[in-house]
């Protein structure tokens, strides 16, 4: 089920390894959370425009959000936003900040269905 949505700055394409980030967190959410492989999902979302600070300096942002179901503990979560900000450092080339939410969603909170 985790749900990965990271959104970055307009710039980053060639310096944000997309695919890398997103196959070395599913194996950490495999590892950290117990989470299945094949229900992780990760979406990129290039921003149009985003200001850091005051905005004079130009620097860019990566924020990635991971949504998963109630029941892991404190400590994995931790683990996993420690982890995940790691994997974003070593996935993104040029000067950015970086930073991870990690989120639990609970029963109800969460549909899905095939088309």
């Amino acid at each position: 089920m985790p749900q990965i949505r990271v959104e970055y700055s307009p710039g980053l394409e060639e310096a944000f390894d997309r695919r890398g980030f997103a196959g070395d967190l599913h194996r950490t959410l495999v590892e950290v959370a117990g989470a299945r492989l094949e229900g992780c999902k990760s979406k990129f979302v290039r921003l149009d425009e985003a200001v850091v600070g005051d905005g004079t300096a130009g620097r860019a942002l990566v924020h990635a959000e991971i949504a998963l179901f109630t029941g892991r503990s404190e400590e994995a979560r931790v683990e996993l936003g420690r982890r995940a900000a790691e994997l974003l450092a070593k996935h993104v080339t040029a000067p950015a900040t970086l930073s991870v939410e990690v989120r639990e969603i609970g029963p109800g909170h969460y549909h899905r269905g095939e088309a």
